[in-house]
């Protein structure tokens, strides 16, 4: 398969080949340079949350915000609804 890059430097992959990948406007692609070609692989996100052998979840991944409030404030608001009933 060739492929053209227009006069800005850019190219557009083709139709087939961003569906066979999952690839869709705003997908971040890695890229890698070899001594003789370049490199394109899409940057796939892992799950945070993984299966140990022991069948525990473990969450492998970067916490967003501060866990301790969001812990504290679901906790809050499950207390609360507990009184109403």
């Amino acid at each position: 398969m060739t492929i053209t890059m227009d006069r800005l430097g850019r190219v557009v992959l083709p139709r087939g080949v961003r569906s066979h990948f999952g690839l869709q406007g705003g997908t971040t692609l890695k890229l890698e340079i070899l001594p003789t070609a370049i490199r394109l692989e899409p940057e796939i996100e892992q799950p945070s949350l993984v299966k140990e052998d022991d069948g525990i979840y473990v969450h492998s991944g970067k916490p967003i915000g501060n866990l301790e409030k969001a812990v504290e404030e679901t906790r809050s608001q499950r207390d609360a609804s507990f009184w109403k009933a």
